[in-house]
């Protein structure tokens, strides 16, 4: 039924603009409430084909709960969803990207150990005869980045582009499910000015091909000046709505506010005292060359330039995180050598990192725990213990002065508003009482009111005698509270300005005066230089060789079979090898299913006791049914691991216990129950018939036929890996679960899938270790689980899931086998063997990851050189 809402945002835009036509998308009196507390109410807002909705407000005023009802996350409370007029409901993620509603996060919702082609199509690659069609997948990424005029390789690793390069990956996925309501949640808070420009240029597109675009931003230029229409929120209700052009700057702030804006850069008038820190001729980071400056007592020196032009690695240095190739660092006139950034707290400087999240602040622990990290030593008594007290007593001070709220300071961070977040982060950094406060980026990601709250508090301290350093690529914040600027483009200072003489215009002329020569052309189109080779043709031959992860374990296999051979010649004889093999097998197959579980960022130690019980109870049932079927015996051990493999999904999938306790507990239940269930006994080969044994017996063209299987089970599951949905599906699950679920990514149907999984691997190996073996018992294979995780580890595969393969699993197995093979013949005393493979496994590792860093960096080097033929092309 076509109903329209009675007095909405979208009729109240319609009348604004004489326009009668229908919103592409509609939403009326939505409210949204957790727990007791009501974050939305009655809110309207409706969004047009071909136009831009910025959407404003404090944080905290419900704009990312509206976003996240938009996008399927949430489901309102009350009111409705209109699509065209028609009423819809967004089930989920999935449900809003088959309506054609694409959000864009503030940090991208990216899988970045996945291709660039991949994030786009993720959960909808296009499908070949064998399964996924990589070539058409990758062609039709890079078309669609075409289109938007980016110059990104769709087949290189997302976690090699920059935050802007994802962005834009981003809205290549929105293009290719052919949005037509896009909406963008703060995509230029973590970018640069160059980045921001490329970027609406971007969304000048999207509008004329049709596209209805709702924009969030914190700068209130940028909500005025790229939307059409706007709507503000306050405290979750609806202040506003109407078009751009009817606001003033100080208009916008007093709604989102609810009173003036009386000043939002409070700089207070100091005496501005003796130099506190000058630098001389400081380079180093691979960029800053030549710096000179001084900072101070009392004074605010602002950093302005683009990302990247070198303020943050100028900071860095005077922090002691890095250290300097050349010049020199005074302190009261005396030279400094900072080698860590214990020798900077010592001699009074404190850096605010512009990361809060990754650098700043441990999310998790509260904010007593938080502000206090870096006196910790201070606060300890003779014996290593904190003063609990004490460390409240001025974990509350710091929290006060700073005017963070919160319900104490033992509310957990990761719980505040981000304003309130970056409000401790300076707490924290203040409480070593510095005398130089480096502060990089203090009010990125924050609301007004925040903004205003952080510049009152730098002003004071400058009052206070403090020497501040303030780092920001807004230009009207550096213009409003410093009393000097020096302006930074490629790592070294271009222009320096007093507080009598700013000028916003030349300061930004002077930061990116060669932005037509420094211009990344990965936001831009680039030609393939003439004469050249291409960047991705036979050129690129060790590039895509050095992509097979797989071909540092081959190496390193290889190096190890040829040491074990030169001290003892046996290694090759026919009969030891094929004894590896055998050894390799059963650990191999095991080691498949616990790979994809830790692809999926999950762990599984329970798979030695599922084998175990799986063996004896499938034996068992052999020895009282001696003329039964092989294949009982075989669906008997299945159904056994693969009912308790389902019990671990329950546990990790549905009661959301973490996987690492709940295998670890189902190490012990199952381990526990077949000895219960063997009381002691032990199934030996000669009550077992021999069509058993036969089994692991079997040859086929001279090779054993378990070696056969298990070859036959790793290529099966690598060509599932690779060219299934839900194989990918589990590599963006443990590459990014957030973004997983972004993507409609369905989270416990994948987990619970590879737990149950790698229970019927293990009740496979059951059957197949009694069979090699002849003799089951309750307390077979104890040692299995770390032979298996070894296996993976070595293989390649990341413990924090998203990366590797089973094929890396598989010959992680084999460099274990030939190991333990290598070390019996050489006669080394058995209490040194776990000692010697633990070692090996080690530089193993370490070989294999040697390799990969080498393989990153060609990769890197080799974007760089198609970036740098692409600016000469331009």
């Amino acid at each position: 039924m076509r109903k329209g809402c009675a007095d909405t945002a979208g009729n109240l835009l319609r009348k604004a603009t004489g326009s009668s036509v229908t919103p592409a998308i509609e939403l009326c009196g939505i409210t949204k409430r957790f727990g007791p507390v009501e974050v939305l109410s009655n809110v309207d807002l409706g969004l047009f084909a071909g136009r831009v909705h910025s959407l404003a407000g404090e944080n905290g005023a419900g704009k990312s709960t509206l976003v996240k009802i938009l996008g399927g996350i949430h489901q309102p409370d009350g009111g409705r969803i209109l699509r065209d007029g028609v009423e819809t409901i967004i089930a989920d993620a999935a449900d809003a990207r088959r309506q054609g509603i694409a959000v864009i996060h503030q940090h991208p919702a990216v899988f970045p150990d996945l291709s660039v082609a991949e994030n786009v199509f993720i959960g909808r690659q296009p499908r070949g005869f064998y399964g996924i069609d990589w070539t058409t997948m990758t062609q039709e990424a890079q078309e669609l980045l075409a289109g938007l005029r980016i110059n990104i390789d769709a087949s290189v690793p997302v976690k090699m582009l920059s935050i802007a390069e994802r962005q834009a990956v981003e809205i290549t996925k929105a293009l290719s499910i052919d949005a037509r309501v896009l909406v963008m949640d703060e995509p230029t808070s973590t970018i640069s000015s160059r980045e921001v420009t490329r970027l609406f240029e971007i969304v000048g597109r999207l509008k004329t091909q049709g596209v209805a675009i709702l924009f969030i931003s914190h700068f209130i230029d940028e909500i005025l000046g790229l939307g059409d229409e706007v709507t503000i929120l306050r405290s979750g209700k609806r202040i506003f709505t109407g078009r751009t052009g009817d606001l003033t700057p100080a208009q916008t702030v007093r709604h989102m506010i609810g009173t003036e804006p009386a000043v939002f850069f409070p700089k207070a008038e100091t005496q501005i005292g003796q130099p506190v820190v000058a630098v001389r001729a400081l380079s180093g980071a691979g960029l800053v060359e030549d710096v000179t400056f001084e900072v101070r007592a009392g004074e605010i020196l602002g950093f302005f330039g683009l990302v990247g032009a070198g303020r943050s690695e100028v900071a860095q240095m005077l922090f002691g995180i890095t250290r300097p190739e050349r010049g020199e660092i005074r302190l009261d006139n005396r030279v400094v050598h900072l080698r860590s950034t214990r020798d900077a707290l010592r001699l009074g400087i404190s850096l605010v990192p512009e990361d809060r999240h990754q650098q700043g602040l441990v999310l998790p622990f509260p904010i007593r725990a938080n502000e206090t990290l870096p006196i910790l030593r201070k606060l300890a008594n003779r014996f290593g213990l904190v003063d609990r007290g004490k460390e409240t007593q001025i974990a509350e001070k710091f929290t006060k002065q700073v005017r963070v709220v919160a319900s104490g300071v033992e509310q957990t961070t990761n719980t505040l508003s981000g304003g309130n977040q970056q409000k401790v982060l300076i707490g924290k950094w203040l409480i070593p009482s510095p005398r130089v406060l480096i502060l990089d980026q203090p009010t990125r990601g924050v609301d007004v009111g925040a903004k205003v709250e952080i510049h009152r508090i730098i002003s004071h301290l400058a009052a206070e005698g403090m020497a501040v350093i303030l780092i920001s690529d807004d230009a009207q914040e550096v213009i409003g509270m410093a009393d000097r600027i020096l302006v930074f483009r490629a790592g070294r200072i271009v222009a320096e300005t007093g507080r009598a003489s700013f000028d916003r215009e030349a300061m930004l002329l002077s930061a990116a005066q060669a932005a037509r020569n420094d211009e990344d052309p990965a936001l831009s189109p680039a030609k393939p230089a003439a004469g050249k080779w291409s960047f991705t043709g036979s050129g690129g031959l060790l590039r895509k060789l050095m992509r097979v992860r797989e071909l540092g374990l081959v190496i390193a296999l290889l190096f190890i079979c040829l040491g074990v051979t030169l001290r003892e010649p046996r290694f090759l004889q026919s009969a030891n090898l094929e004894q590896v093999a055998l050894s390799a097998t059963l650990v191999c197959i095991v080691a498949l299913g616990e790979a994809l579980v830790i692809i999926a960022r999950q762990i599984d130690l329970s798979v030695g006791a599922i084998v175990a019980t799986s063996a004896f109870v499938a034996a068992d049932w052999l020895q009282h049914h001696p003329d039964g079927s092989i294949f009982w015996v075989f669906l008997i051990g299945l159904l056994v691991g693969g009912g308790l493999g389902a019990i671990n999904a329950l546990l990790v999938a549905v009661f959301r216990i973490p996987a690492i306790v709940a295998t670890l507990g189902t190490l012990a239940m199952y381990r526990g129950g077949v000895i219960v269930l063997a009381g002691g006994r032990q199934i030996s080969a000669t009550v077992l018939p021999d069509s058993y044994g036969d089994i692991a017996r079997m040859h086929f063209a001279g090779v054993p036929l378990l070696v056969w299987l298990a070859l036959l089970f790793t290529i099966a599951f690598g060509l599932a890996a690779r060219f299934t949905r839900i194989g990918r599906n589990l590599y963006a699950l443990g590459s990014n679960q957030e973004s997983a679920q972004f993507a409609g990514i369905n989270e416990q149907r994948h987990i619970a899938l590879v737990f149950i999984l790698s229970g019927f691997l293990c009740g496979l190996v059951g059957v197949l270790w009694g069979a090699r073996f002849g003799t089951v018992d309750a307390v077979i294979a104890p040692d299995l689980h770390f032979q298996a995780i070894s296996a993976v580890v070595v293989g390649g595969v990341s413990i924090f899931g998203g990366s590797g393969s089973v094929y890396g699993a598989a010959l992680g197995a084999m460099i274990f086998a030939v190991l333990q093979n290598g070390i019996q013949l050489l006669g080394i005393n058995r209490f040194w063997l776990q000692a010697v493979l633990g070692a090996a496994i080690v530089v193993t590792v370490l070989f294999y990851s040697e390799l990969a860093k080498r393989a990153e960096g060609i990769e890197r080097r080799s974007r760089k050189t198609a970036h740098q033929r692409g600016r000469r092309c331009l």
